[in-house]
C-alpha cells in the first residue's frame, strides 16, 4: 500500500515538471521574436522619437525602438498606406 503512494507522488512530481518545464519554455521562445505593435503605437512612437530604423515588407512594417532597451517590432501596414 506504501508504494502505491510514493508511485503517485513520484507521478504527481513528474507531472508538476513537465507543466513547469512547458511554461518555461513557452517563454523562452518569445525573447527573440519582435514584438507586435498596433499601426497606432507604431505612429505614436515614430512622433515621440523613439523609433530607431523602419523595414518596409509588403504588408508588414518591421522597426527597432530606441528606448534604452532596443527592441524589434512588427506592425502591419494600414491598407489606405498602399
Amino acid at each position: 500500500m506504501k508504494l502505491e503512494r510514493f508511485d503517485q507522488q513520484i507521478l504527481l512530481w513528474v507531472a508538476l515538471a513537465v507543466i513547469l518545464l512547458a511554461i518555461f519554455s513557452q517563454f523562452g521562445m518569445r525573447t527573440g521574436q519582435p514584438q507586435t505593435i498596433d499601426y497606432s503605437q507604431f505612429l505614436t512612437d515614430v512622433k515621440s522619437n523613439n523609433v530607431d530604423s523602419v523595414t518596409f515588407k509588403g504588408e508588414i512594417i518591421e522597426g527597432k525602438k530606441r528606448d534604452g532597451n532596443p527592441s524589434s517590432f512588427t506592425t502591419p501596414r494600414p491598407a489606405t498606406a498602399r
